[in-house]
């Protein structure tokens, strides 16, 4: 999770800086010095955009005509970074389920029950074993490095996570909410707990790729969080499956619930098209709902556009394709 008033270099999930006036007024030096940092994050990224892009089509991955992965040059608030995500080329029809992105169950990273029981998780008896083990199998297969099936689609990955384990008692402190703040620290011991049920079987993965138990960790939180905030559902593992291209679509949320009077009296989660919602703050009263992803038995994961309700119109050629990774 990124903070939202900032940018981030893609390719390594780093915040990129703001240019501003030093204290000797450099202030033009500094934001050269910022444009050309972003502009080389923004060709690295695309040279791991195209390297992923054509690793996928060699595994079977389906990208739909008219349907585009994209890394973008942005800047929001002064700040200048780059933007991955999945971008329509012509409309998309606003009548139909539109299969966006098909990923087929062998170009997917994820635990068969033979590797959950070798590795000694537990055999997934909750959602934290079951993440051990996704995050395990992520590991093995990035220890491969250039060997590796998923070579390509990692190196696509983030590099590092902004996730509530890794923020400091400062950045807690910001939350101003005691509910939060605990939270926060709960998953600071969610993830002490993960690596000390598994640490044993990080190092004999990584062997002597890592020198120290600092980097054996780090190795360890950065697999689990990207299965944390990468991983799809599906039927045969509790954590879910990495899906490569399939994690490029970015979120947004299905309309907020509204509140309509029925003869006086107030009923919460009922729509009407005809009732004012959180679209009309941004201005686009029609502007399509996200689509959503499912695992169809015998096909894989696929990512489709929503069928749009009446009065809302389709994603149009040029936009970006949201999906809503669920109901929260």
């Amino acid at each position: 999770m990124t903070t939202p008033s900032r940018l981030c270099d893609v390719a390594t999930m780093t915040p990129v800086a703001a240019s501003g006036r030093g204290r000797d007024g450099d202030d033009a030096s500094a934001s050269a010095s910022a444009s050309a940092s972003a502009s080389a994050s923004l060709r690295a990224s695309s040279r791991a955009l195209e390297d992923v892009r054509a690793w996928s089509r060699s595994v079977g991955v389906r990208v739909a005509p008219g349907v585009d992965v994209r890394c973008v040059d942005v800047v929001r608030g002064g700040d200048r970074g780059s933007h991955r995500g999945v971008f329509a080329t012509q409309d998309v029809d606003a009548g139909a389920m539109v299969e966006l992105i098909t990923i087929p169950e062998r170009a997917m990273i994820a635990v068969r029950r033979a590797d959950a029981d070798a590795d000694g998780c537990g055999g997934s008896r909750d959602d934290a074993y079951a993440q051990d083990e996704l995050a395990l199998e992520l590991l093995r297969h990035k220890t491969r490095g250039v060997r590796g099936e998923f070579h390509a689609y990692i190196e696509s990955m983030p590099k590092s996570y902004n996730l509530l384990h890794s923020w400091s008692e400062e950045e807690m402190a910001a939350l101003q909410d005691a509910r939060a703040t605990a939270l926060a620290r709960e998953r600071k011991q969610d993830m002490e707990r993960a690596y000390e049920r598994v640490k044993t079987t990080v190092r004999e993965i990584l062997g002597d790729s890592v020198a120290s138990e600092h980097d054996a960790r780090a190795a360890y939180v950065w697999a689990r969080d990207t299965v944390s905030s990468r991983a799809v559902s599906v039927p045969f593992h509790r954590a879910g499956a990495l899906t490569p291209m399939g994690d490029m679509f970015n979120y947004a949320p299905h309309d907020p619930p509204v509140l309509l009077d029925v003869h006086g009296a107030p009923m919460f989660d009922a729509r009407e098209d005809t009732t004012e919602t959180e679209r009309s703050r941004n201005g686009d009263d029609d502007a399509p709902i996200p689509g959503d992803g499912a695992y169809v038995d015998g096909v894989g994961f696929t990512f489709r556009s929503a069928a749009q309700p009446q009065g809302r119109r389709g994603v149009r050629a040029g936009e970006e394709i949201f999906v809503c990774y669920g109901e929260y």
